[in-house]
């Protein structure tokens, strides 16, 4: 037992022992290097306080923890391997600096690693796999950055971050773990950049409970049930994110502001995007493509689609519950139904394309004021559908329809400066 002063430990063996081999008190300091410890009772280091510095070191089979802390000032391991342990491989609580670099942890009874009430984490090349619950788990604490993490494999969740002030995340995967890739709950703001995220056995992200989200340059595939899960999260932004074959997609629900920029999103079984309960969403340069349901954005203030490809779903868009549309740029190509709106206030749309929708190009069930401009309506079966609508079309192309080119009932229409040509029905009222 270390109590005061500092003990260094080089190319030692410790085997065999029932209790704690080292325990550090407050006022200890403790590094290892290459030190080896196996076939522990209880565990290797106990920290009670103090600081604990490894470098080098191996752990293997101890019957608790191999490395436990309850309070201390400095935890740090430096390339060391920890493995076979029947309960928690690192549990450290109450420290006030954890630093782990090129750690691995496999094969935990319980969880990987564990770090609780700890107020500055620093997590580089660390590898947490094939645990009994979770490869790493963090509660409590001012900020933590994880870079180059891998949880792997694990029987739970690779990753769980609860109560928070700053997350980030770079350059980390989490990758065929029983349950979900990652759970981040109550963490207010959250950045993370190079993540992949797949073949998880249920869902690959939730997050719940925040002020800012920024997720970019990442990857979701092939999650069985939803790829990315965000509830009462104020400020949502996803860019160049790729959302491929999973279950469903991106789910967004109970926000503030919501971004969606330069994403791809396709062959997902269920929906691509749902997005409700919101004052504003941008949706802006994003390849939607061969889904069930392309884009689905439900009860919100303010919507602004531009430049968006929805191609070759069987629903490209549902929009319901809107006061404020505006749209400009975007394509529906090859969809069933290409675009679908319900109870929705003002919509403006200009040198918007719908081509080649085996059904309908777009169906408006209702609608106070709808504004059409620049509009290119071509080679689908049905072009406008409109109901209950007082629209507006100007300088707009409707051609080639195998139905109507446009059919309005129970509203008002009018129509200037537009071509309709090659359809079977220009105009059905």
């Amino acid at each position: 037992r270390i109590d005061s002063g500092k003990v260094i430990l080089e190319n030692c063996d410790f085997s065999g022992s029932e209790n704690w081999v080292i325990q550090v008190g407050q006022a200890g300091q403790l590094e290892l290097r290459d030190v080896r410890f196996g076939n522990l009772g209880q565990g290797a280091i106990n920290q009670l306080g103090g600081e604990v510095k490894l470098f080098g070191c191996q752990f293997d089979m101890a019957g608790e923890s191999v490395l436990n802390a309850t309070s201390g000032s400095l935890f740090e391991a430096h390339k060391v391997v920890v493995s076979n342990t029947m309960g928690v491989g690192i549990n450290l609580s109450g420290i006030n600096e954890v630093w782990l670099d090129s750690v691995q942890v496999t094969n935990s009874f319980q969880d990987g690693i564990v770090l609780s009430n700890c107020e500055y984490i620093l997590i580089n090349q660390v590898e947490s796999r094939e645990n009994g619950r979770m490869g790493l788990s963090v509660d409590g604490g001012t900020i933590c950055g994880l870079m180059n993490y891998s949880g792997l494999g694990n029987l739970v969740v690779g990753l769980s971050i609860s109560d928070l002030d700053t997350l980030r995340i770079l350059n980390s995967e989490f990758i065929g773990n029983g349950e979900s890739g990652a759970k981040i709950h109550s963490t207010k703001r959250t950045r993370m950049a190079g993540v992949r995220i797949g073949h998880n056995g249920a869902q690959g992200l939730s997050l719940r409970g925040g002020n800012d989200l920024l997720i970019s340059r990442s990857s979701f595939q092939a999650n069985p049930l939803i790829a990315l899960d965000v509830d009462s999260v104020k400020f949502v932004v996803l860019d160049q994110v790729s959302v491929v074959s999973n279950g469903a997609g991106v789910r967004l629900s109970n926000f503030e502001t919501s971004e969606l920029v330069n994403n791809l999103m396709t062959t997902n079984r269920g929906t691509a995007a749902t997005l409700e309960g919101g004052e504003r969403v941008s949706a802006t340069a994003n390849l939607i493509k061969a889904n069930q349901q392309g884009l689905v954005i439900n009860n919100v203030l303010h919507l602004d689609i531009d430049s968006n490809r929805v191609v070759s779903n069987e629903t490209g868009s549902s929009f319901e519950a809107i006061p404020n549309i505006m749209m400009q740029n975007n394509v529906w190509e090859a969809n069933q139904t290409g675009s679908y709106f319900s109870e929705i206030g003002l919509m403006t749309t200009t040198n918007d394309l719908w081509d080649s929708n085996t059904e309908s190009a777009m169906e408006v069930l209702s609608a106070k004021d709808i504004i059409i401009k620049n509009a290119r309506v071509v080679n689908n079966r049905t072009g406008l559908l409109l109901h209950n609508v007082s629209a507006k079309i100007e300088s707009s192309v409707l051609d080639s329809s195998q139905g109507f080119a446009l059919r309005l009932m129970n509203g008002s229409m009018a129509i200037s400066q537009s071509k309709f040509s090659s359809n079977k029905t220009a105009i059905g009222l």
